[in-house]
């Protein structure tokens, strides 16, 4: 799996996101979605990631009835870590 990393105008590739970053110029601890968003497609590939600014929300939808929402990124990740495990037990 490849994505693209756009930052300061400069495209590179890769196969794992190492940090975090704020987005530059950004207010506070606000991190860039576009890196929260491969890094949930690289660890949850059978899930889709939406990300809507507007309302501040992350949303993971597998099929048609599996839908996880949470107000971060990092909340999504670790709810879905926890179905994962979750999943793990039951079998």
């Amino acid at each position: 799996m490849s994505w693209a990393m756009v930052n300061d105008g400069r495209a590179m590739s890769g196969s794992r996101i190492y940090e975090m970053s704020p987005l530059r110029g950004s207010r506070g601890s606000e991190i860039d979605p576009v890196l929260w968003l491969a890094r949930l497609r690289q660890d949850f590939p059978d899930w889709a990631f939406i990300f809507d600014p507007w309302a501040c929300v992350w949303v993971a939808v597998q099929g048609r009835y599996r839908i996880e929402i949470a107000a971060t990124a990092n909340a999504l990740h670790e709810s879905l870590e926890n179905r994962r495990a979750g999943h793990r037990e039951n079998k």
